[in-house]
């Protein structure tokens, strides 16, 4: 049945549902009403059973009270104790008399007779027999102690009537003589009216004897009911095959019980009325609820039918179909919006074929080779580009297997290329090499991409590569790992080469001054020439050293970085692949920032080609600038950054991420993620050193499969300083004279011979081994100092700061720096102010005298 419903169309199971739902909703209703009526009419019943009970009972009670009364005043009467006392034949005639008055009007009375001492002694029977023995003479238990002492006994059957006796003691003295018996009939068919029209119609009327020994209903014995659990209230109860409801009460001095019952399915009559009433309503309305169902169904179903129509059209592939309602309501704007839908799926339709026609055009016209293989590795489809690095025309391509025009796919590779297909699995990067056809020639490398194909769920209908040749990608990647070893092989060389320039410096002075003091024609002077001439040399393998390991530090400019950014993107987009997408957001406003522009380009790149090695699958990175204002409250992880404006530079990506351990050492020297060979970990520790060199901050957020962020914070400058005219005047020639020198240099040798030089050319000179210490040199002094010559690198305090401070503390003072490191290495890198003096390490004795005369000679 189920099965037969499912299968009929909207328009018939509408208006049946419709109809079941009314029937539903009837009948619910109905049988409520019914269940309420039912309990109202129980409720009326028991009430009137009860009632008619109480009234029938205290009505037999005046009746029996009448008759006790009666028969006592009969038993007192003297005609009747003076036959007891002794028979006569005029007490007998008396007697006669007195019991006969009252028979002729009282037919209920079956016959009248006096007993003594167990034996009858009268009796009168005017209307049936007489009985045959003599009743109970014992007072009931219950009787009231009154003046009347009569009482009445059991209801018993006598000849098929019911009857009942009514017993007087006959008292005189205080003696009684003997007892009065008046046997009476049970009601009358006058009285038996009169009860049912007390009670009711449909009520039946039953009078029995408390103990339930008998039971009648005034006319025949009856089945006595069962005993009640209480009196006075209503019950319900079998008696026979039908449920009564029904009520009992006792008649007081009288051992009987009256109950009233009527059936329970008379008593429910007008409920069942009711329902009869409510099914044919019922009826009536799911007709009604059929027949309207069955109109508002066609005019709903009507129109989703042509809309059903149309949408079965448009899933055959015939687009242009359409739902024709024009009704105004809503099925109308329901048509209408399935039309307007089927104008943008048609729409779609068309998009989608021109995008598989462009789809068609882009793979054929990619430069990276595309091949879509079988389930048994034959091609189905290749590209240009493909064809172009196989050797083979496209079409001849087609059905031919993958390791026949790919022998990197050979059998090495065919169970790499099953697990893709029974497994699901993608590879990404896959490194292969083609085999030279020819002795001589160079191998080929490629990366490859291999995909699963798969057509809605189910297994893979076949595989999806891309191939790319790196041959010289490759070479360019050798190229840069080499670079990079270099560069730690640089780190090393600058520190040797500064070390080493402390020892030449003391070298050579020290030979210039032997040679000063040798004669001319001393056999001695060309041993020190030579010794002078190896120093000089192995001072130029020093400064080659220095310039290898570009130990630069900054040289400030004012600058746009959305400028340099801006002009630096063609070259990131040269360093990624092609898989790769570079994104740039630059503020309009951004604020401008004091620093040196190629070491910011080293960062941008560092950290650009950082983002690139994070995403082998390829992804997305992101360039953007902004201003933003760090307060003092800005976040544990920015704890000790100035409050102030800042510059944001920030890179980000969608590779790999880092976990929380990885970035805790991101930022340490020759700490790196890769593998040996392919990283020497100086990239970000030389992006932050650029950055806090440069007063700025740099900050990394990273999450697992999530990417990575890195964000650059440079403080920004309101102006732009005036331009530094970079020629500096002719050095004045002149001789030492008596001005003051502190000499701050941390190596000893250097230190002593510099000072001897200085000295010997008449100057007097001051010491320090740092600048902690010359400025203390500086607070102790007698006579102004005129100049400062300083190293740049020193312990406790370096050169720099050592000018910096001498700005506040002697202001008229000349610095003059020398480090092991070359000049223009120290202009590109160093925070020098434009116009100082430099001295190159190692010096010569002229070289000193010079650039001392140079740096006085500009005060």
């Amino acid at each position: 049945m189920k099965s037969f419903f499912s299968q009929q169309p909207l328009r018939r199971k509408l208006p049946l549902l419709i109809s079941a739902l009314v029937f539903v909703v009837v009948a619910v209703l109905s049988g409520f009403g019914y269940v309420q009526v039912e309990r109202a009419m129980i409720a009326a019943t028991g009430q009137r059973v009860t009632n008619a009970a109480q009234q029938v009972g205290g009505m037999l009670h005046e009746s029996v009270l009448g008759l006790r009364r009666s028969t006592h005043m009969l038993a007192s009467d003297s005609s009747v104790v003076a036959f007891l006392r002794g028979e006569t034949a005029r007490s007998h005639a008396d007697v006669d008399h007195a019991l006969r008055a009252d028979l002729a009007r009282t037919p209920q009375i079956v016959s009248r007779s006096l007993w003594a001492q167990g034996a009858l002694r009268f009796t009168l029977q005017p209307n049936d027999g007489g009985r045959s023995g003599l009743p109970p003479l014992t007072p009931p238990e219950s009787l009231p102690a009154t003046s009347v002492r009569a009482w009445v006994g059991p209801l018993r059957v006598q000849q098929r009537v019911t009857v009942y006796d009514v017993v007087a003691p006959v008292i005189a003295n205080g003696k009684t003589l003997g007892f009065l018996v008046e046997t009476r009939r049970l009601g009358t068919g006058q009285s038996l009216q009169f009860v049912r029209e007390l009670i009711g119609s449909g009520a039946s009327f039953l009078l029995g004897n408390s103990d339930g020994s008998l039971w009648t209903d005034l006319v025949s014995a009856v089945t006595a009911p069962p005993p009640p659990p209480r009196l006075d209230a209503p019950w319900e109860y079998r008696r026979g095959d039908t449920t009564q409801l029904g009520a009992t009460d006792a008649v007081p001095s009288a051992p009987w019980l009256v109950t009233i019952e009527i059936p329970r399915h008379i008593a429910l009559a007008q409920a069942r009325q009711f329902l009869y009433g409510a099914s044919v309503i019922a009826l009536l309305m799911i007709a009604l609820g059929a027949i309207a169902a069955w109109g508002m169904s066609r005019s709903i179903t009507g129109p989703l039918d042509d809309i059903a129509r149309a949408a079965h059209g448009i899933a055959e592939g015939d687009y242009s179909r359409r739902a024709k309602v024009a009704a105004k309501n809503e099925l109308g704007l329901l048509a209408t919006s399935f039309d307007a839908m089927a104008a943008k799926v048609e729409a779609a339709a068309r998009e989608r074929e021109n995008t598989l026609t462009l789809l068609d055009v882009v793979l054929a016209s990619a430069p990276i080779g595309f091949a879509l293989l079988d389930r048994e590795l034959r091609y189905l489809r290749v590209n240009t580009a493909l064809a172009q690095l196989n050797g083979t025309p496209a079409a001849e391509h087609i059905g031919r297997s993958v390791s026949e025009l790919q022998p990197e796919l050979g059998e090495e590779r065919t169970e790499l290329l099953h697990r893709v297909l029974e497994q699901g699995e993608t590879l990404v990067d896959v490194e292969l090499t083609r085999l030279a056809p020819r002795h001589g020639n160079a191998d080929r490398q490629l990366r490859a991409s291999i995909f699963p194909v798969v057509v809605a769920e189910g297994r893979p209908v076949g595989i999806g590569m891309f191939v790319a040749e790196t041959t010289e990608r490759r070479g360019l990647e050798a190229q840069l790992q080499q670079a990079q070893k270099m560069e730690a092989v640089g780190q090393l060389a600058g520190g040797i080469a500064h070390d080493f320039n402390n020892l030449l410096t003391v070298i050579t002075s020290y030979g210039a001054m032997v040679m000063a003091d040798l004669p001319r024609e001393s056999p001695h002077a060309t041993d020190v020439q030579e010794i002078l001439n190896a120093a000089n040399r192995a001072s130029s393998l020093t400064r080659q050293l220095l310039a290898f390991s570009r130990r630069q530090v900054l040289q400030p400019h004012v600058l746009d970085l959305n400028a340099l950014t801006g002009n630096l993107e063609k070259m990131l987009r040269r360093l990624l692949r092609e898989d790769i997408q570079l994104v740039t957001r630059f503020d309009p406003k951004l604020a401008l920032v004091n620093a040196d522009a190629g070491q910011l380009e080293q960062v941008i790149v560092n950290l650009v080609v950082n983002a690139r090695d994070a995403m082998p699958r390829g992804g997305r990175i992101s360039i953007e600038t902004s201003n933003v204002m760090l307060g003092e409250g800005y976040g544990p992880m920015h704890a000790n950054a100035a409050p102030g404006p800042y510059v944001l530079l920030s890179v980000s990506d969608n590779g790999r991420g880092m976990d929380k351990a990885t970035q805790a050492h991101i930022f340490e020297p020759f700490f790196t993620t890769k593998p040996v060979g392919q990283g020497t970990g100086l990239g970000l520790s030389t992006v932050y050193g650029i950055v806090k060199q440069s007063g700025g901050y740099v900050w990394v957020y990273s999450e697992l499969d999530r990417g990575t962020t890195f964000k650059v914070y440079l403080p920004s400058v309101s102006d732009v300083p005036n331009a530094f005219e970079a020629e500096r005047e002719t050095v004045m020639q002149h001789e030492g004279g008596p001005e003051r020198i502190l000499l701050v240099e941390d190596e000893p040798n250097v230190r002593r011979i510099a000072r001897r030089i200085l000295e010997r050319n008449g100057y007097t000179v001051l010491e320090a081994s740092n600048g902690v210490e010359a400025l203390r040199v500086m607070e102790r002094r007698q006579e102004p100092i005129a100049l400062v010559l300083t190293d740049l690198v020193m312990p406790e305090m370096g050169g720099r700061e050592l000018a910096s401070r001498l700005r506040i503390v002697s202001p008229t003072s000349r610095v003059l720096f020398m480090s092991g490191y070359t000049e223009d290495a120290v202009l590109r890198q160093s925070v020098m102010e434009p116009g100082s003096v430099f001295l190159d390490k190692p010096f010569t004795f002229e070289t000193l005298i010079r650039k001392v005369r140079e740096a006085l000679a500009a005060a």
